[in-house]
């Protein structure tokens, strides 16, 4: 069983691997309805929380985080550019209760450009969240074990929360080299993210900043 939004991409990968069925899944509801003892899970590109009555159906479950075990949580792609990261990426885990907890059996790492945006890193993630579900594949489809390696997820697990700390900038207006590091990080082109309090009102900076 596969739950993502990206089944289009993903689907043409798996035309090699002969004898492995894969059904395409996007709602927990529609998994709760058809996940049966023993079925192998994986997951990408969805904000959904996989409940614990299906992990342990399970025989294996894998979720492929596009971040690295530096940024676990919500969010990774504007952390990174935050923290001016000077790698990205991708990491697959073991799934567990806990979002982003479990066993990391993959990491896959591309070095962060000056001109990168949390948009082109996204997209560069997502790219080889790709690779990286053909390298599992590979090897469930020839039976390997997925050994954990020696990679730890950061402690700190960023929330929508802290996204939206972050774009409250009232009190940072005059801190010229803060402004500069939210508006390369949250400022999205199209989004409404950053904005100062002007008395009631919330007042949102261009879109076109990021």
């Amino acid at each position: 069983m596969f739950l993502s939004t990206r089944s289009s991409e993903i689907a043409p990968l798996l035309l090699p691997f002969t004898g492995i069925h894969v059904r395409f899944l996007h709602s927990i509801e529609e998994l709760l309805q058809v996940f049966q003892e023993g079925d192998i899970l994986m997951a990408h590109n969805t904000n959904q929380i996989v409940p614990k009555s299906i992990l342990q159906k399970a025989s294996l479950s894998v979720n492929v985080h596009a971040g690295p075990p530096e940024f676990p949580g919500r969010d990774p792609h504007h952390w990174a550019v935050y923290f001016a990261a000077a790698e990205y990426g991708v990491t697959a885990h073991l799934m567990e209760e806990r979002v982003d907890a479990g066993a990391i059996v993959e990491v896959l790492r591309f070095p962060i450009e000056p001109a990168d945006s949390p948009i082109s890193l996204l997209m560069k993630a997502n790219k080889m969240a790709l690779v990286c579900i053909v390298s599992l594949l590979q090897k469930i489809h020839g039976n390997q074990t997925l050994v954990p390696l020696n990679e730890t997820w950061s402690v700190h697990k960023t929330s929508r929360k802290d996204f939206l700390e972050k774009c409250d900038v009232s009190q940072v207006l005059k801190d010229q080299d803060e402004m500069k590091r939210r508006i390369q990080a949250f400022q999205v082109p199209g989004h409404q993210n950053l904005y100062f309090t002007w008395g009631n009102e919330r007042v949102y900076l261009p879109t076109d900043l990021g």
